[in-house]
């Protein structure tokens, strides 16, 4: 299970790298799958370690050993669905939101408080607050587009 969450996720993150979308939940998912991968193999050792210190041992203890050795690596590989799952589901309930706060539009620039100088022009005193990143603007820069400062508007929309 966490070998195929841990390609899966590598599967997603390369998808989305080359689509230019949010690669949170692939790597959030990858990581997830390293760690079981990660648990898997420690589980498998003591695992493999336990049945081999077990040459002095009879054989009808040996294979009560062995049964009990077996059940607690598939407890453990139970506990790993039961921790992974909800992770998986909490990236993606992540980056679900990341998105639509990505996406909401931009409302008209608000008022600045008083006393506040403009970022662009130190000079002069601010009258409206971008609306995308907060910084103060004064009626100049408010002229140029009304809700963003100049700097926003040079920048690339979030994806």
């Amino acid at each position: 299970m966490a070998c195929i969450v841990f390609f899966v996720g590598l599967v997603l993150l390369t998808r989305r790298r080359r689509a230019g979308r949010s690669t949170a939940v692939p790597i959030a998912v990858t990581a997830i799958g390293a760690l079981g991968v990660w648990w898997l193999i420690l589980t498998l050792g003591d695992m493999f370690a336990a049945v081999r210190s077990l040459d002095h041992v009879s054989p009808a203890d040996k294979a009560t050993i062995v049964a009990a050795v077996i059940s607690e690596t598939l407890n453990t590989a139970a506990l790993e669905l039961v921790v992974v799952a909800p992770l998986i589901v909490c990236a993606v309930l992540v980056d679900r939101r990341l998105r639509r706060l990505r996406e909401r539009p931009l409302g008209p620039a608000s008022e600045a408080p008083a006393g506040t100088k403009c970022v662009s022009h130190p000079d002069t005193v601010a009258t409206h607050v971008c609306s995308r990143c907060g910084a103060f603007m004064c009626t100049t820069c408010t002229a140029v587009d009304g809700a963003q400062c100049a700097s926003c508007l040079n920048r690339p929309p979030a994806r």
